[in-house]
């Protein structure tokens, strides 16, 4: 009984699969779709923008407020920056071999791209998180009996919206209708069912941009009328109001040409304001900090003018490395999509070309890992460096086991040690010319060189530099800073070389 039981209800009826096939919870059925919504898009829900009867227009406009400019840019960088990515064939799996199909289709995607400028291309999808999400159209050209990526361009989002099911219209002239299929690509930030437009971080900057303008405003009212030193004069005894007019009038022109004649008697005075606008100066800081917030996750990579202790600089820096992170995500999806595109056009069925992003020490300890099975006798095919380090075939050549030249073997001989790798070049060759520059240098060279390489921007040295040396006088962290920019400008000698 029992049984029948369990097995009834483990096995719905034709009735029970229907209900659990459909879908129940829409916005049709609760009533909250609106007028626009039945026509085709649905409207924008962003609260912000919604409550101040905007458009997404003004939202680009924010960008002339230079704190949300460096923050963007600030944030963008991280990404654009990092080169270290590779493009593996698809496979079934994990540790699973790619098959001879998935990379021929590889070979064919990266061909494609290699015509793109994809840097450019970046640029645009990471704006995504400020304006919530970013539409490129995929441009496409018969050839080979195929149909290959010509190129990919981002259009502009007030030419798209959202109907039913999140599915992208495009806004025509003759009203709104759906993408055709493999033509349009998305990158979105936090999309939700309620929201398929995403999350804007740019519109959440609104009040704190407005608020501070304002501020500066009132700032700079105060800069021009308490700024200058007032000039307070003392007429003589008995000299009559028409002679006082004249007097305040002298006093007034020199303003401009400093010079006034005065009556004998006369006392004249320069008296400084006292107030210095401080309140106008926290207020803009105030907001400055609010905008970083929204856009980087913190303050202390924007502005150092407030220095605080070590502990809370590492902290808002791997903020700061989060946020770029998950950028770094949001790219990988949008091309593996697009890898995932071009398979379904040229292969279907075959597993498609996925984007990565690899950590440079991961490839490190791939490297020694391969170095060291090496010298066990495992010898590696050319699969194996294209699959792992994302090389290209025609990038590099195989050499035959015991082929190496005389002149490397009696370099090697000679040395006792194995041959240096170009980098470990460039890293002795920097010490060295590091310590010829500074005798000083000595205990710090090590040191400086690591905080060189991770430093991706002026203002990340100074950072990294003040969390190192965070025990540093004013004095000591200057020299710091200044054999640090000798250090990276022999570094950047070398690697050009």
């Amino acid at each position: 009984m029992i049984w029948d039981w369990i097995k009834d209800f483990a096995s719905p009826g034709a009735a029970r699969r229907e209900e659990l096939l459909a879908e129940v919870a829409t916005r049709e059925s609760t009533g909250s779709m609106d007028l626009a919504g039945w026509l085709g898009a649905f409207p924008d829900p962003d609260p912000v923008l919604r409550k101040r009867g905007d458009d997404t227009g003004v939202l680009a406009d924010l960008l002339g407020d230079e704190q949300v400019t460096m923050a963007v840019q600030q944030r963008k960088l991280g990404t654009l920056l990092k080169n270290d990515y590779v493009i593996r064939a698809g496979s079934a799996g994990a540790g699973a071999e790619p098959t001879d199909g998935a990379e021929r289709l590889r070979k064919m995607f990266l061909e494609d791209l290699e015509r793109i400028d994809l840097y450019n291309l970046t640029s645009e999808i990471l704006d995504a998180p400020y304006f919530g999400y970013t539409v490129a159209e995929l441009y496409w050209e018969s050839r080979g009996g195929v149909l290959r990526l010509k190129d990919v361009v981002c259009k502009p989002r007030d030419w798209f919206g959202f109907a039913g099911r999140s599915k992208v219209v495009f806004r025509s002239m003759e009203g709104d209708r759906e993408i055709p299929e493999f033509k349009f690509l998305l990158a979105r930030h936090f999309p939700t069912y309620e929201n398929p437009y995403g999350l804007r971080l740019l519109s959440r900057c609104l009040w704190p941009v407005a608020f501070k303008r304002g501020g500066v405003q009132f700032w700079m009212d105060f800069c021009e009328r308490y700024g200058m030193p007032w000039t307070l004069a003392t007429a003589p005894a008995g000299m009559e109001r028409t002679q006082r007019r004249e007097m305040a009038q002298d006093l007034a022109s020199m303003v401009r040409d400093a010079v006034a004649v005065l009556p004998s008697g006369a006392d004249v005075k320069l008296e400084q304001a006292q107030g210095k606008g401080e309140v106008h100066q926290a207020m803009v800081r105030h907001w400055d900090n609010a905008i970083s917030k929204v856009l980087i996750g913190q303050t202390l990579t924007s502005d150092l003018s407030g220095v605080g202790a070590r502990a809370a600089s590492e902290t808002h820096y791997s903020v700061l490395q989060d946020y770029r992170a998950a950028d770094q995500r949001m790219v990988s999806t949008f091309f593996t999509d697009l890898g995932w595109i071009y398979g379904e056009i040229n292969a279907p069925g075959e597993y498609t070309p996925v984007w990565e992003y690899v950590d440079p020490d991961d490839l490190d300890a791939e490297a020694d890992r391969a170095g060291r099975l090496h010298t066990a006798g495992v010898r590696f095919r050319k699969t194996y460096f294209e699959r792992r380090f994302g090389l290209s075939e025609d990038e590099f050549e195989m050499q035959e086991a015991g082929a190496v030249s005389g002149l490397d073997f009696a370099a090697n001989f000679s040395s006792g040690v194995q041959k240096r790798s170009r980098q470990d070049e460039v890293d002795r060759l920097a010490e060295a010319g590091a310590r010829k520059v500074q005798p000083g240098l000595d205990g710090l060279a090590q040191q400086l060189l690591a905080i060189v390489e991770q430093a991706e921007s002026p203002e990340e040295l100074e950072l990294l530099l003040m969390k190192e040396f965070s025990d540093f006088s004013d004095d000591e962290m200057t020299e710091a800073l200044r054999q640090a920019l000798v250090a990276a400008d022999l570094y950047g000698r070398w690697a050009a070389r």
